[in-house]
């Protein structure tokens, strides 16, 4: 059985239906917020996805996703509290533990993940911290950012986050005051400047990265002339240094051969070849 009392018409929990609804134009939207619409999704491919990405641009992303979702989670949790709930947690008037098991016990029917409590301080000062433990999450990073959005809408205010795989599967999730959350911006290019003018531009873009290592093979002419080339196109691979080797056992002489790379057909670099 069921740990959810469901709809007898569509299964659905009922802890799910009466937060939502669905409208004649097949449009889900939140019966608190009907601004807001909700989508179903394959939660799988999300981790692989944020990886996938973090290898084509070679920089991390987690702390951008954990910074939108821990803001969006911030507003809709906020939802379910009362507008003065930081004011009357801080006067001890209504519980902490208690509200946020109340949202916790809303992420599982809406496959965020399995929250349980492990450890809390609330003094409201630079050493508060809440501790939980999260199985069977829909994203690690979404799952990370939900509850801190959640602990940000009970007290008011903004909170890091550090997070570390205890089991296999089972993630421990700390929101605490000293650590605030770090900038979202991912660094591409870094400028710097004087009084009056751009001084320099730092080009921070990687590729995969990696280098790129395009192999050119092909058999030795009798005479001078053309060995192979290759054509390379990618909307995000840039030149950042071009490097040619040529193994010929000693044999050649440096200069007698010749590589040009060339962008849109027009040669953008020469270089005599030294032989190895």
């Amino acid at each position: 059985m069921s740990e959810w009392k469901a709809c007898k018409e569509c299964g659905v929990p009922r802890v799910l239906t009466k937060e939502y609804l669905w409208l004649d134009n097949g449009d889900i939207v939140q019966a608190r917020d009907q601004r807001d619409r909700i989508v179903f999704t394959e939660c799988e491919n999300l981790d692989p996805l944020f990886r996938g990405i973090e290898e084509i641009i070679a920089t991390p992303i987690s702390h951008v996703v954990i910074d939108c979702v821990r803001r969006t989670y911030r507003t809709y949790c906020g939802l379910f509290l009362p507008k003065n709930v930081d004011e009357l947690v801080k006067k001890k008037r209504l519980d902490l533990k208690s509200l946020d098991d109340g949202l916790a016990a809303l992420a599982a029917p809406m496959g965020v993940g399995r929250y349980g409590f492990v450890d809390m301080r609330c003094e409201w000062d630079d050493g508060d911290f809440y501790t939980v433990s999260v199985s069977e999450p829909n994203s690690i990073p979404m799952c990370v950012a939900a509850h801190c959005g959640a602990i940000e809408a009970i007290q008011g205010r903004d909170h890091g986050v550090r997070y570390a795989e205890k089991t296999p599967g089972v993630f421990e999730i700390t929101e605490d005051i000293a650590d605030r959350p770090e900038p979202s911006a991912l660094l591409f290019w870094e400028v710097e400047t004087d009084a009056s003018a751009v001084t320099a531009i730092h080009d921070h873009r990687r590729y995969a990265g990696r280098t790129v290592c395009l192999r050119l093979a092909g058999a030795a002419p009798v005479s001078p002339g053309f060995v192979a080339d290759l054509q390379v196109e990618h909307p995000l691979l840039y030149v950042d240094e071009v490097v040619f080797r040529v193994s010929d056992n000693g044999s050649g002489s440096s200069g007698s051969t010749v590589g040009e790379w060339f962008v849109d057909g027009v040669t953008a670099y020469t270089l005599s070849l030294i032989h190895i």
